[in-house]
Protein backbone atom coordinates (compact mmCIF):
# COMPACT_ATOMS: atom_id res chain seq x y z
CA UNK A 1 0.00 0.00 0.00
CA UNK A 2 2.85 2.33 0.94
CA UNK A 3 4.60 1.60 -2.36
CA UNK A 4 1.41 2.41 -4.29
CA UNK A 5 1.21 5.78 -2.57
CA UNK A 6 4.85 6.52 -3.40
CA UNK A 7 4.28 5.60 -7.05
CA UNK A 8 1.13 7.73 -7.21
CA UNK A 9 2.83 10.75 -5.63
CA UNK A 10 5.84 10.33 -7.93
CA UNK A 11 3.62 10.24 -11.02
CA UNK A 12 1.69 13.25 -9.78
CA UNK A 13 4.88 15.24 -9.27
CA UNK A 14 6.14 14.25 -12.70
CA UNK A 15 2.89 15.41 -14.28
CA UNK A 16 3.22 18.70 -12.44
CA UNK A 17 6.85 19.44 -13.20
CA UNK A 18 7.67 17.80 -16.54
CA UNK A 19 5.48 20.18 -18.65
CA UNK A 20 7.19 23.15 -16.99
CA UNK A 21 10.65 21.72 -17.54
CA UNK A 22 9.88 20.90 -21.19
CA UNK A 23 8.43 24.39 -21.67
CA UNK A 24 11.70 26.08 -20.76
CA UNK A 25 13.98 23.53 -22.48
CA UNK A 26 12.30 23.12 -25.84
CA UNK A 27 12.75 25.53 -28.74
CA UNK A 28 10.03 28.18 -28.90
CA UNK A 29 7.39 27.83 -31.58
CA UNK A 30 7.00 31.19 -33.34
CA UNK A 31 3.83 30.58 -35.35
CA UNK A 32 0.65 28.58 -34.81
CA UNK A 33 -0.70 27.00 -38.00
CA UNK A 34 -3.88 26.06 -36.16
CA UNK A 35 -4.57 29.62 -34.97
CA UNK A 36 -2.88 31.28 -37.95
CA UNK A 37 -1.07 33.78 -35.73
CA UNK A 38 2.35 34.64 -34.30
CA UNK A 39 3.00 33.21 -30.84
CA UNK A 40 4.63 34.85 -27.84
CA UNK A 41 8.18 33.64 -27.19
CA UNK A 42 10.23 33.65 -24.00
CA UNK A 43 11.00 37.20 -22.90
CA UNK A 44 14.42 38.67 -22.22
CA UNK A 45 13.89 40.40 -18.86
CA UNK A 46 15.46 43.68 -17.89
CA UNK A 47 15.41 45.40 -14.51
CA UNK A 48 13.02 48.04 -15.84
CA UNK A 49 10.66 45.44 -17.30
CA UNK A 50 10.66 43.38 -14.09
CA UNK A 51 9.89 46.41 -11.91
CA UNK A 52 7.15 47.63 -14.26
CA UNK A 53 5.44 44.25 -14.39
CA UNK A 54 6.02 43.90 -18.13
CA UNK A 55 8.11 40.75 -17.71
CA UNK A 56 5.37 39.08 -15.64
CA UNK A 57 2.84 39.80 -18.39
CA UNK A 58 5.22 38.55 -21.09
CA UNK A 59 5.89 35.34 -19.13
CA UNK A 60 2.15 34.71 -18.83
CA UNK A 61 1.74 35.09 -22.60
CA UNK A 62 4.80 32.89 -23.18
CA UNK A 63 3.51 30.06 -20.98
CA UNK A 64 0.02 30.29 -22.53
CA UNK A 65 1.32 30.19 -26.12
CA UNK A 66 4.14 27.67 -25.67
CA UNK A 67 2.42 25.13 -23.40
CA UNK A 68 3.05 21.61 -24.69
CA UNK A 69 0.17 19.96 -26.57
CA UNK A 70 -1.48 23.39 -26.81
CA UNK A 71 -3.31 22.58 -30.05
CA UNK A 72 -4.71 19.37 -28.57
CA UNK A 73 -5.99 21.09 -25.42
CA UNK A 74 -7.54 23.91 -27.46
CA UNK A 75 -9.60 21.34 -29.35
CA UNK A 76 -10.53 19.61 -26.10
CA UNK A 77 -11.70 22.96 -24.72
CA UNK A 78 -13.90 23.57 -27.78
CA UNK A 79 -15.43 20.08 -27.56
CA UNK A 80 -16.10 20.60 -23.84
CA UNK A 81 -17.89 23.90 -24.49
CA UNK A 82 -19.99 22.25 -27.18
CA UNK A 83 -20.96 19.49 -24.77
CA UNK A 84 -22.13 22.18 -22.36
CA UNK A 85 -24.39 23.57 -25.07
CA UNK A 86 -22.32 26.53 -26.26
CA UNK A 87 -23.57 27.97 -29.56
CA UNK A 88 -20.32 29.72 -30.32
CA UNK A 89 -16.65 29.90 -29.39
CA UNK A 90 -14.26 32.75 -30.16
CA UNK A 91 -16.90 34.71 -32.05
CA UNK A 92 -17.74 31.75 -34.30
CA UNK A 93 -21.11 29.99 -34.44
CA UNK A 94 -21.39 26.21 -34.71
CA UNK A 95 -23.97 26.09 -37.51
CA UNK A 96 -25.81 23.26 -39.22
CA UNK A 97 -24.30 21.06 -41.91
CA UNK A 98 -20.80 21.49 -40.54
CA UNK A 99 -20.59 25.26 -41.12
CA UNK A 100 -18.66 27.64 -38.92
CA UNK A 101 -20.04 31.16 -39.28
CA UNK A 102 -18.82 34.53 -38.03
CA UNK A 103 -20.78 35.98 -35.13
CA UNK A 104 -21.40 39.65 -36.00
CA UNK A 105 -24.13 41.47 -34.07
CA UNK A 106 -25.59 44.89 -34.83
CA UNK A 107 -23.50 46.44 -32.05
CA UNK A 108 -20.30 45.07 -33.62
CA UNK A 109 -20.65 47.35 -36.65
CA UNK A 110 -21.33 51.02 -37.26
CA UNK A 111 -23.93 52.32 -39.69
CA UNK A 112 -22.43 55.81 -39.43
CA UNK A 113 -18.97 54.53 -40.45
CA UNK A 114 -20.57 52.58 -43.28
CA UNK A 115 -22.38 55.65 -44.58
CA UNK A 116 -19.14 57.65 -44.47
CA UNK A 117 -17.48 54.94 -46.58
CA UNK A 118 -20.30 55.07 -49.12
CA UNK A 119 -20.22 58.86 -49.36
CA UNK A 120 -16.45 58.92 -49.79
CA UNK A 121 -16.64 56.40 -52.64
CA UNK A 122 -19.49 58.39 -54.21
CA UNK A 123 -17.36 61.53 -54.02
CA UNK A 124 -14.54 59.67 -55.76
CA UNK A 125 -16.91 58.55 -58.52
CA UNK A 126 -18.07 62.13 -59.06
CA UNK A 127 -14.47 63.34 -59.30
CA UNK A 128 -13.89 60.74 -62.03
CA UNK A 129 -17.16 61.12 -63.89
CA UNK A 130 -15.67 60.07 -67.23
CA UNK A 131 -14.89 56.58 -65.87
CA UNK A 132 -17.54 53.86 -65.64
CA UNK A 133 -17.68 53.20 -61.89
CA UNK A 134 -19.64 50.84 -59.65
CA UNK A 135 -19.81 49.15 -56.25
CA UNK A 136 -20.51 45.47 -55.59
CA UNK A 137 -20.93 44.23 -52.01
CA UNK A 138 -21.06 40.45 -51.65
CA UNK A 139 -23.58 39.33 -48.99
CA UNK A 140 -22.11 37.97 -45.76
CA UNK A 141 -22.06 34.17 -45.34
CA UNK A 142 -24.11 34.28 -42.12
CA UNK A 143 -26.81 36.31 -43.88
CA UNK A 144 -27.03 33.91 -46.80
CA UNK A 145 -26.90 30.86 -44.52
CA UNK A 146 -28.96 32.24 -41.64
CA UNK A 147 -31.17 29.14 -41.69
CA UNK A 148 -28.12 27.18 -40.56
CA UNK A 149 -27.42 29.39 -37.53
CA UNK A 150 -28.17 28.00 -34.05
CA UNK A 151 -31.59 28.73 -32.59
CA UNK A 152 -31.87 32.31 -31.28
CA UNK A 153 -28.44 33.21 -32.66
CA UNK A 154 -27.99 36.93 -33.17
CA UNK A 155 -26.57 38.38 -36.37
CA UNK A 156 -26.67 41.84 -37.90
CA UNK A 157 -29.42 42.72 -40.36
CA UNK A 158 -28.04 43.98 -43.66
CA UNK A 159 -31.32 45.32 -45.06
CA UNK A 160 -30.73 48.96 -44.16
CA UNK A 161 -27.13 48.72 -45.34
CA UNK A 162 -28.12 47.59 -48.84
CA UNK A 163 -30.93 50.13 -48.89
CA UNK A 164 -28.53 52.97 -48.08
CA UNK A 165 -26.07 51.84 -50.76
CA UNK A 166 -28.81 51.78 -53.40
CA UNK A 167 -30.01 55.21 -52.25
CA UNK A 168 -26.54 56.76 -52.59
CA UNK A 169 -25.30 55.03 -55.75
CA UNK A 170 -28.47 54.29 -57.69
CA UNK A 171 -27.51 52.62 -60.98
CA UNK A 172 -23.86 52.51 -59.90
CA UNK A 173 -24.67 49.88 -57.28
CA UNK A 174 -24.55 46.21 -58.33
CA UNK A 175 -27.17 44.55 -56.10
CA UNK A 176 -26.34 40.86 -55.66
CA UNK A 177 -28.07 39.71 -52.49
CA UNK A 178 -31.30 38.40 -54.03
CA UNK A 179 -29.46 36.55 -56.80
CA UNK A 180 -27.09 34.94 -54.28
CA UNK A 181 -30.02 33.91 -52.09
CA UNK A 182 -32.08 32.51 -54.96
CA UNK A 183 -29.12 30.54 -56.29
CA UNK A 184 -28.16 29.15 -52.89
CA UNK A 185 -31.76 28.18 -52.08
CA UNK A 186 -32.07 26.47 -55.46
CA UNK A 187 -28.86 24.50 -54.91
CA UNK A 188 -29.95 23.59 -51.38
CA UNK A 189 -32.96 21.80 -52.81
CA UNK A 190 -30.49 19.58 -54.65
CA UNK A 191 -28.52 18.95 -51.47
CA UNK A 192 -25.59 21.19 -52.44
CA UNK A 193 -25.61 23.36 -49.33
CA UNK A 194 -21.84 23.70 -49.13
CA UNK A 195 -21.19 24.99 -52.64
CA UNK A 196 -20.95 28.78 -52.39
CA UNK A 197 -19.26 29.47 -49.05
CA UNK A 198 -16.48 27.60 -47.29
CA UNK A 199 -17.45 25.75 -44.13
CA UNK A 200 -14.33 26.61 -42.12
CA UNK A 201 -13.29 29.92 -43.70
CA UNK A 202 -14.88 33.38 -43.93
CA UNK A 203 -14.60 33.57 -47.75
CA UNK A 204 -16.88 32.27 -50.46
CA UNK A 205 -15.78 29.35 -52.65
CA UNK A 206 -14.84 29.48 -56.32
CA UNK A 207 -18.54 28.90 -57.09
CA UNK A 208 -19.46 32.00 -55.09
CA UNK A 209 -16.75 33.93 -56.91
CA UNK A 210 -18.11 32.78 -60.27
CA UNK A 211 -21.60 33.92 -59.30
CA UNK A 212 -20.22 37.39 -58.44
CA UNK A 213 -18.37 37.46 -61.79
CA UNK A 214 -21.54 36.45 -63.66
CA UNK A 215 -23.66 39.12 -61.98
CA UNK A 216 -21.09 41.84 -62.60
CA UNK A 217 -20.70 40.94 -66.27
CA UNK A 218 -24.47 41.03 -66.72
CA UNK A 219 -24.57 44.41 -64.99
CA UNK A 220 -21.92 45.67 -67.44
CA UNK A 221 -23.90 44.36 -70.42
CA UNK A 222 -21.30 41.68 -71.19
CA UNK A 223 -22.27 38.05 -71.75
CA UNK A 224 -20.54 36.05 -69.00
CA UNK A 225 -18.62 32.93 -69.90
CA UNK A 226 -20.09 29.68 -68.62
CA UNK A 227 -18.41 28.12 -65.61
CA UNK A 228 -17.48 25.13 -67.77
CA UNK A 229 -15.27 27.38 -69.91
CA UNK A 230 -13.00 27.99 -66.93
CA UNK A 231 -12.06 24.33 -66.47
CA UNK A 232 -12.42 24.13 -62.71
CA UNK A 233 -9.83 21.87 -61.12
CA UNK A 234 -9.41 20.39 -57.68
CA UNK A 235 -6.04 21.35 -56.20
CA UNK A 236 -5.97 18.04 -54.37
CA UNK A 237 -5.50 19.92 -51.11
CA UNK A 238 -7.95 20.42 -48.27
CA UNK A 239 -7.67 23.17 -45.69
CA UNK A 240 -8.98 24.56 -42.45
CA UNK A 241 -9.76 28.27 -42.74
CA UNK A 242 -9.75 31.30 -40.48
CA UNK A 243 -12.97 30.40 -38.64
CA UNK A 244 -11.62 26.98 -37.67
CA UNK A 245 -8.55 28.74 -36.26
CA UNK A 246 -10.88 30.43 -33.77
CA UNK A 247 -12.96 27.35 -32.92
CA UNK A 248 -10.85 24.25 -33.61
CA UNK A 249 -12.27 20.87 -32.62
CA UNK A 250 -11.83 17.20 -33.50
CA UNK A 251 -14.90 16.69 -35.68
CA UNK A 252 -15.05 19.53 -38.22
CA UNK A 253 -14.09 18.38 -41.71
CA UNK A 254 -11.73 20.47 -43.88
CA UNK A 255 -12.80 22.31 -47.02
CA UNK A 256 -11.86 21.29 -50.55
CA UNK A 257 -10.01 23.86 -52.63
CA UNK A 258 -11.15 24.19 -56.26
CA UNK A 259 -9.96 26.90 -58.67
CA UNK A 260 -10.38 27.91 -62.34
CA UNK A 261 -7.65 26.88 -64.75
CA UNK A 262 -5.37 29.79 -65.71
CA UNK A 263 -2.59 29.78 -68.30
CA UNK A 264 -0.03 31.94 -66.50
CA UNK A 265 1.99 32.51 -69.69
CA UNK A 266 -0.91 34.51 -71.15
CA UNK A 267 -0.50 37.23 -68.55
CA UNK A 268 2.12 39.58 -67.21
CA UNK A 269 1.77 40.17 -63.49
CA UNK A 270 3.55 43.11 -61.88
CA UNK A 271 3.60 43.49 -58.12
CA UNK A 272 2.92 41.00 -55.35
CA UNK A 273 4.73 37.76 -56.13
CA UNK A 274 4.42 38.22 -59.88
CA UNK A 275 2.04 35.28 -60.32
CA UNK A 276 -1.68 34.62 -60.45
CA UNK A 277 -1.42 31.32 -58.59
CA UNK A 278 1.29 31.01 -55.95
CA UNK A 279 1.59 27.22 -55.85
CA UNK A 280 3.78 27.35 -52.72
CA UNK A 281 0.63 28.33 -50.82
CA UNK A 282 -0.60 24.76 -51.19
CA UNK A 283 1.98 23.76 -48.59
CA UNK A 284 0.97 26.54 -46.19
CA UNK A 285 -1.89 26.76 -43.71
CA UNK A 286 -3.42 29.72 -45.57
CA UNK A 287 -4.44 28.01 -48.81
CA UNK A 288 -6.42 31.09 -49.87
CA UNK A 289 -3.10 32.86 -50.45
CA UNK A 290 -2.82 30.70 -53.57
CA UNK A 291 -4.39 33.73 -55.26
CA UNK A 292 -1.46 36.06 -56.03
CA UNK A 293 0.41 34.89 -52.94
CA UNK A 294 -1.76 36.99 -50.64
CA UNK A 295 -2.78 40.64 -50.39
CA UNK A 296 -0.62 43.48 -51.69
CA UNK A 297 -1.03 47.22 -52.18
CA UNK A 298 -0.97 47.06 -55.97
CA UNK A 299 -0.93 44.29 -58.55
CA UNK A 300 -1.16 44.92 -62.30
CA UNK A 301 -2.27 42.11 -64.62
CA UNK A 302 -1.88 42.54 -68.36
CA UNK A 303 -3.17 40.28 -71.15
CA UNK A 304 -3.57 40.48 -74.92
CA UNK A 305 -7.35 40.32 -75.05
CA UNK A 306 -8.00 43.40 -77.24
CA UNK A 307 -11.12 44.37 -75.33
CA UNK A 308 -10.32 48.07 -74.94
CA UNK A 309 -11.22 47.73 -71.26
CA UNK A 310 -8.86 48.56 -68.40
CA UNK A 311 -10.26 47.87 -64.94
CA UNK A 312 -9.20 49.14 -61.54
CA UNK A 313 -10.63 47.04 -58.73
CA UNK A 314 -10.45 48.38 -55.17
CA UNK A 315 -11.03 45.40 -52.98
CA UNK A 316 -10.82 43.20 -49.93
CA UNK A 317 -9.66 39.57 -50.07
CA UNK A 318 -13.02 38.40 -51.45
CA UNK A 319 -11.93 39.76 -54.85
CA UNK A 320 -8.84 37.52 -54.95
CA UNK A 321 -10.82 34.47 -56.06
CA UNK A 322 -12.97 36.60 -58.39
CA UNK A 323 -10.03 37.83 -60.47
CA UNK A 324 -9.18 34.56 -62.31
CA UNK A 325 -12.68 34.75 -63.81
CA UNK A 326 -12.15 38.37 -64.88
CA UNK A 327 -8.82 37.95 -66.69
CA UNK A 328 -10.14 37.41 -70.22
CA UNK A 329 -12.59 40.31 -69.99
CA UNK A 330 -9.92 43.04 -69.82
CA UNK A 331 -6.64 44.13 -71.38
CA UNK A 332 -5.42 45.28 -67.99
CA UNK A 333 -6.58 44.87 -64.41
CA UNK A 334 -5.09 47.06 -61.68
CA UNK A 335 -5.75 45.57 -58.25
CA UNK A 336 -5.69 47.92 -55.25
CA UNK A 337 -5.92 46.77 -51.63
CA UNK A 338 -6.32 49.89 -49.43
CA UNK A 339 -4.87 48.07 -46.42
CA UNK A 340 -1.44 48.08 -48.08
CA UNK A 341 -1.69 50.87 -50.66
CA UNK A 342 0.24 54.09 -49.98
CA UNK A 343 0.24 55.99 -53.29
CA UNK A 344 -2.25 58.11 -55.23
CA UNK A 345 -5.10 56.16 -56.73
CA UNK A 346 -5.78 58.95 -59.26
CA UNK A 347 -2.18 58.80 -60.48
CA UNK A 348 -2.44 55.02 -60.75
CA UNK A 349 -5.60 55.38 -62.83
CA UNK A 350 -3.97 57.88 -65.17
CA UNK A 351 -0.79 55.84 -65.62
CA UNK A 352 -2.79 52.73 -66.56
CA UNK A 353 -5.46 54.43 -68.68
CA UNK A 354 -8.25 53.08 -66.51
CA UNK A 355 -11.74 53.34 -68.02
CA UNK A 356 -13.62 51.17 -65.51
CA UNK A 357 -13.57 51.14 -61.69
CA UNK A 358 -15.11 48.58 -59.37
CA UNK A 359 -15.18 48.70 -55.56
CA UNK A 360 -15.58 45.05 -54.60
CA UNK A 361 -16.03 43.98 -50.96
CA UNK A 362 -17.88 41.55 -48.75
CA UNK A 363 -20.57 43.59 -47.00
CA UNK A 364 -19.29 43.08 -43.44
CA UNK A 365 -15.75 44.00 -44.47
CA UNK A 366 -16.92 47.16 -46.22
CA UNK A 367 -18.96 48.28 -43.21
CA UNK A 368 -15.96 48.06 -40.89
CA UNK A 369 -13.30 49.21 -43.36
CA UNK A 370 -11.30 52.29 -42.43
CA UNK A 371 -8.31 51.93 -44.77
CA UNK A 372 -10.35 52.49 -47.92
CA UNK A 373 -11.71 55.79 -46.64
CA UNK A 374 -8.20 56.80 -45.54
CA UNK A 375 -6.86 56.02 -49.01
CA UNK A 376 -9.52 58.13 -50.70
CA UNK A 377 -9.00 61.01 -48.28
CA UNK A 378 -5.28 60.96 -49.08
CA UNK A 379 -5.94 60.83 -52.82
CA UNK A 380 -4.72 64.10 -54.31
Amino acid sequence: MKKCKIVFITLLLLLMFIPGIVLFVKKDKTFSDLENRTLSVRPTPTVTDVLSGKTESELTDFVTDQFIFRDFFMKVQTEYKKLLGAKDVGGVYFAKNGFLLDKIADNDISFDAYEKNLLKVKEFFEENGDVKSSVLLVPSPSVMLKDYLPKNATFYSDEMYYKKAMEIFGSQFVYTKDSFKETIDSEAKNGEVDKYYFKTDHHYTTYGAYLAYKLYMEYMGVTPRSIEEFGLKDTGKTFYGTLYSKAADFRTKPDEFIVPTVNESDYKVTGGKGVIYDLEAMDRKDKYSLYFGGNFGTIVIEGNNNTGRNLMIVKDSYANSLLPYMLKEYDKIVVVDPRFFTGSISTLMSENEINEVLFFYEMGNFINDTEMRRMLMMNK
